[in-house]
């Protein structure tokens, strides 16, 4: 964050990488809502802003997700 030059006063991620699933997307949303850490980020009101990436390599999905609050 530091580097693009974004400031905030909370910031967390939720990182998931998945190879072979039907809907990736859906197996993103299902870990992180099965995992405690992942789901209390996107549960958390703190956070006000988000962003997301998503990447595809070889076959391999990976997608970041960011919360913070400026």
């Amino acid at each position: 964050m530091k580097e693009a030059g974004v400031g905030w006063r909370f910031v967390a991620e939720n990182l998931f990488e998945q190879r072979g699933c039907a809907d990736a997307v859906q197996c993103a949303v299902d870990g992180w809502l099965n995992s405690p850490g992942h789901k209390r980020n996107l549960l958390n009101t703190k956070y006000t802003d988000t962003g997301i990436g998503i990447a595809n390599k070889r076959g391999t999905v990976y997608y970041t997700q960011i919360f913070l609050t400026p």
